[in-house]
């Protein structure tokens, strides 16, 4: 009965560690914890847009075949606040969309305990898939991605980005 109850716990503790993911990524910085398959790369960039120049910073992990795993957050201006939500998500779902690509699946979504607004998309163009939640956190915006072929946009690493990526203070 005893080893019974061992056997148990041993299997309950594989199972729980099977659903960890491999590396946590914390950046108090900027915000917000993810869950990624190994340790990312970080970098940073200008962007020139209608809101002026704006700092974007991205956290990537970058499976080698057939996925890329990203967290990208952007403060805007302070004279963006007035903006409506759906107007950023709008303007976004635009760039990421491209020319050839169709939105299969939109749905809002929210975020933390305040429920900060966001969307989700599925979009395609041709054998790629973008699955992607985009949030809106006072002047912040976090893109969550997962960007690569059918299998791996909607596999395990892609699924255990968006169950574990979380806001953080």
């Amino acid at each position: 009965m005893r080893s019974a109850a061992l056997c148990l716990l041993v299997s309950a503790v594989a199972l729980a560690d099977e659903k960890r993911p491999n590396y946590v990524h914390t950046s108090v910085e900027h915000g917000f914890s993810v869950g990624l398959p190994g340790k990312p790369k970080t970098d940073k960039q200008n962007l020139t847009t209608v809101a002026g120049t704006l700092t974007v910073y991205t956290t990537r992990f970058d499976s080698g075949s057939d996925l890329v795993l990203s967290v990208t957050n952007t403060d805007y201006p302070k004279e963006f606040t007035g903006v409506k939500p759906e107007e950023v998500f709008k303007g976004m779902l635009k760039e990421m969309q491209g020319a050839d690509g169709k939105v299969v699946e939109e749905k809002d979504v929210t975020i933390g305990a305040d429920k900060h607004p966001g969307r989700q998309w599925r979009i395609e163009a041709g054998k790629n898939v973008i699955r992607v939640q985009v949030y809106l956190v006072g002047r912040r915006v976090y893109q969550v991605m997962a960007n690569g072929s059918k299998e791996g946009a909607d596999g395990k690493a892609a699924a255990e980005l968006f169950a574990t990526f979380e806001l953080v203070k």
